[in-house]
């Protein structure tokens, strides 16, 4: 893959290369139109008019601006930068366009011929043209929002929060309506029950009862906070989501949801299997080459994909927070290849995706022990055509097809209280954790001398210089994070810690810490959920999942004798770290926790 730096460099290199190119093809047509548009050299026979000097330029022009400019567009592609064939497609036409009108009407002679076609060359590049002034493409990484140019994982200005998406908002955005969506058939069904539920895009049950009987919290269509890594990320995709505890000490989250299905270059689901109804074509698919993507991961419905309704559980299990990103599904929903079945672990009809998932893989050996517990029977019990296991970053989620109703929930809580506490028990295997006071080695990038190995490296390299400065600044000592992780496997923030301080913390304990997580093994997408860490007052004590401070936006809860305060809102490009300790004081006083 081409690293940032050398996108850079090799994009310059086509925008110079397309510049000349299109110079070229636009100066050498003109003697050719002042002729009269034909002319020739050399040959047995008379030429009539003999090619003018710079006639060549046209021949050279072109494939000098067409070949550069197919490199960069694959260079470009899915970075969010504007396609240089596109800009080369508007220049030629438009160069050549004005050539022609400036031949056939502003030379004080109008000639139909040329002016018809000067109109229909600028009208050729009026499509690329608007193409290309079109709002950016979002990047892979930008599911949560664009970035901030110039802003530095260090922010003295305080915790900046992602924008709140109202569910009134779901309504406008729902399949079916293409202000919101673009495209107005993008709607897919695993199963024939499903096809009514897919026309709908939006359930006829309703779990307000269901959770009120289990004492839960019904959100609505709000996305669970803490569970960013496993459910969707728009409230436009949600429905009916309730959040509460599950037998087993299980803090879970149930909802329907819009499930998100990729689509090829061909229109079809990128996921294997068959379908009972795919409705995904658009019309920018017969306007476009296949190879052109125009998703906008930082708006709902931005992405070329049909979505399908389904029944999504998914619970918080921190001491799986090191265990990398995997998926179970159904064998007939993930590739053959480099996917093995799961017969020999228990759980015929499953394959297992993941790194490390091969058959000499670390990941299978967690796996068999993970499907060993109570989790292998309880999966053998979903007889739905669609059944998916996510685990990431500390937390696990399980899917079915269709708009589960009332008392079909109830055996999908059931079995993601099943396989969590199954999780938990795989993962708890390891030695005995360390504790709060232990003193942890430092993280390898604590000197500032390393240098970034992979393309995951360089994404945290600005993030490793933040963690070192303000270190610096507050006098605390770089942690290892996944030797955070070992030391305390209940810590209850989510996510994966990316970066970890310990030390004094200001008004709260004399060795606490100060801690930031990403939804994945690295905030790729420039999101981090701040945290401060610290010992509890004896007696303190919160509810499950966390208690929530309205006033400082902020959630804590008491696990093994220590605190955690975390931010509510995740934080783009910034640490903020003076105002996350001000604010965990206050939250902490307010609790009670100190």
């Amino acid at each position: 893959m081409i690293g940032p730096r050398h996108a850079v460099l090799t994009q310059t290199v086509v925008l110079l290369l397309l510049g000349v190119g299109v110079t070229w093809f636009a100066l050498g047509m003109r003697p050719v139109l002042d002729l009269g548009g034909a002319s020739a050299s050399g040959g047995p026979y008379v030429v009539r008019a003999e090619c003018p000097d710079g006639t060549g330029l046209v021949l050279a022009g072109f494939p000098l601006a067409m070949l550069p400019a197919m490199v960069g567009s694959v260079v470009v592609k899915g970075t969010g930068a504007p396609s240089p064939l596109l800009l080369m497609w508007v220049l030629v036409f438009g160069a050549g366009g004005w050539n022609f009108l400036d031949a056939g009407l502003l030379d004080g002679t109008a000639d139909a011929g040329w002016i018809v076609t000067g109109v229909l060359f600028w009208a050729m590049a009026l499509p690329a043209a608007v193409l290309l002034l079109a709002p950016a493409r979002g990047t892979p990484a930008g599911r949560a929002g664009r970035r901030r140019p110039g802003r530095h994982p260090v922010d003295r200005a305080g915790l900046v929060g992602a924008r709140r998406r109202g569910a009134r908002r779901r309504r406008r955005h729902r399949l079916g309506d293409v202000r919101g969506a673009r495209v107005s058939w993008r709607r897919l069904a695993f199963a024939p029950e499903d096809v009514a539920d897919s026309e709908r895009a939006a359930p006829t049950h309703d779990l307000g009862p269901w959770a009120a009987a289990r004492f839960w919290e019904l959100l609505g269509s709000r996305v669970p906070s803490g569970f960013v890594s496993v459910v969707p990320a728009w409230p436009e995709y949600v429905f009916n989501c309730a959040r509460g505890v599950l037998p087993g000490d299980v803090f879970a989250t149930v909802l329907h949801e819009l499930y998100e299905v990729a689509l090829t270059s061909r229109g079809r689901p990128a996921m294997p299997g068959s379908f009972a109804a795919v409705r995904g074509t658009s019309l920018r698919r017969l306007l476009l080459p296949s190879w052109w993507s125009w998703d906008r991961h930082d708006r709902p419905f931005g992405t070329d994909a049909v979505w399908a309704p389904a029944t999504r559980a998914a619970a918080r299990v921190p001491e799986a927070a090191l265990v990398p990103r995997l998926t179970l599904r159904r064998a007939d929903r993930l590739p053959l290849a480099g996917n093995p079945e799961l017969s020999g672990l228990g759980l015929p009809g499953y394959r297992l995706w993941g790194a490390g998932a091969g058959p000499d893989g670390a990941l299978g050996d967690l796996v068999g022990r993970w499907l060993a517990t109570e989790a292998g029977p309880a999966l053998r019990k979903l007889t739905h055509p669609y059944v998916e296991v996510v685990v990431r970053a500390g937390h696990v989620a399980v899917v079915r097809n269709g708009f589960a109703p009332p008392h079909e929930v109830d055996l999908l809580a059931d079995t993601l209280a099943a396989v969590a506490r199954g999780l938990r028990e795989a993962c708890d295997s390891r030695p005995a954790p360390a504790g709060f006071g232990a003193e942890l080695p430092p993280p390898p990038w604590s000197d500032p001398g390393r240098q970034p190995s992979d393309r995951l490296d360089l994404t945290s390299e600005p993030w490793w210089r933040g963690y070192r400065q303000v270190a610096h600044e507050l006098g605390m000592t770089l942690e290892d994070p996944d030797a955070f992780h070992r030391a305390l496997p209940h810590q209850p923030v989510p996510g994966r810690a990316q970066g970890v301080l310990a030390g004094p913390v200001r008004g709260l304990a004399s060795h606490g810490r100060l801690a930031w997580f990403a939804d994945d093994a690295r905030p790729v997408d420039g999101w981090v959920r701040g945290a401060v860490l610290f010992p509890a007052r004896p007696g303190a004590r919160t509810r499950r999942g966390g208690s929530l401070d309205a006033a400082t936006g902020m959630w804590a809860e008491v696990v093994d004798g220590f605190a955690a305060c975390w931010t509510v809102r995740r934080q783009r490009q910034t640490l903020g770290a003076p105002a996350l300790v001000e604010a965990a004081g206050a939250t902490a006083r307010s609790l009670g926790l100190v």
